[in-house]
C-alpha cells in the first residue's frame, strides 16, 4: 500500500469509517486512486513545462 501513494490520513479515515456497502467501497477506493492518479498526471504535465 504504501509503495503506491501515501494517502493522506484523514482521506484514509474517511474511507474506514463512511458506512457503506462492500461493492460501494470498493467503487470508492477505484475512484479515490483513479482521481489521485489523474492529479499526478497533471502536476507531471505543470513539472514538464
Amino acid at each position: 500500500m504504501n509503495d503506491i501513494v501515501r494517502l493522506p490520513k484523514d482521506v484514509l479515515d474517511e474511507i474506514s469509517w463512511m458506512p457503506q456497502h462492500p461493492d460501494e467501497i470498493f467503487n470508492t477506493t477505484i475512484f479515490t486512486l483513479i482521481s489521485i492518479e489523474k492529479a499526478l498526471m497533471e502536476w507531471n504535465k505543470e513539472d514538464k513545462k
